[in-house]
């Protein structure tokens, strides 16, 4: 019923971020009498209330093929690009009013800032270093906008 509301209900308070960019539910989830039963087939059941549907494109519909169980802390290392760091297309970095390039990066106990940089090389850098601290992994940047730090 969530994904409906955010993908289908533009009085929903998500809607913008989900129906309004253009993101859809499957005709497969979608369909009114066995909609849920295929979801359940194609997804299985809840891992645990913790868990909620991730989509691994964060651009992409939600559809068998994008989604999987997430909890909080996986999800919110799935993230679009923010209008605060749009300047910049690195999701974690921004731009400050002086020109140089702030890093931040979500953790299981929050946003951490991680500095202050003259350059955006150094920045993702940095950036890199903590996603493989924090995360053991590297967030895919094949959604973000290319410049000459790609």
């Amino acid at each position: 019923r969530g994904i409906k509301k955010r993908c289908y209900n533009i009085k929903d308070y998500a809607y913008e971020n989900y129906g309004g960019r253009g993101i859809r539910m499957s005709d497969e989830w979608l369909d009114t009498w066995t909609g849920f039963l295929t979801f359940l087939e194609d997804m299985g059941e809840r891992p645990s209330k913790k868990h909620s549907v991730e989509r691994k494109n964060v651009n992409g519909n939600y559809c068998k093929e994008n989604c999987c169980w997430a909890d909080n802390q996986q999800q919110a290392f799935n993230q679009r690009v923010k209008s605060t760091n749009k300047s910049t297309g690195v999701l974690g970095v921004s731009l400050t009013v002086g020109g140089k390039y702030r890093v931040r990066v979500s953790t299981k106990e929050g946003r951490k800032y991680l500095g202050t940089f003259e350059t955006i090389e150094k920045a993702i850098e940095v950036l890199q270093a903590a996603e493989l601290e924090y995360w053991g992994m590297l967030r895919d940047r094949s959604e973000e906008k290319k410049g000459d730090y790609a």
